[in-house]
């Protein structure tokens, strides 16, 4: 699969923006992140699946691109998640609204 182009793909993205993104953690879920996943089943995505606002898009201090998005399908009312494809995967990212 080709690399994805975050920066491309997110350059005139808003916070009106809204995401749909598979990643694969490269590190095993906490039990938060399992309650979170779990109190947000009744959007029938999968736990890899990902659908929320975009929120920035910056560089750690590593020099590594982060994605921050808030997302709808964790928790009662969403969560902000950090999506570092260093280290974990990115699957798929796509804009749903612009």
């Amino acid at each position: 699969m080709d690399a994805i182009d975050l920066t491309s793909l997110f350059s005139s993205a808003t916070k009106d923006t809204i995401v749909y993104l598979r990643y694969r953690a490269g590190h095993p879920a906490g039990s938060e992140a399992i309650k979170e996943f779990e109190a947000a089943k009744d959007w029938g995505k999968g736990p890899d699946e990902y659908i929320g606002h975009f929120v920035e898009l910056t560089r750690n201090r590593r020099k590594e691109l982060v994605l921050t998005l808030f997302v709808h399908n964790r928790g009662e009312t969403g969560a902000l998640r950090k999506f570092n494809p260093s280290v974990g995967r990115l699957l798929e990212a796509k804009i749903l609204t612009p």
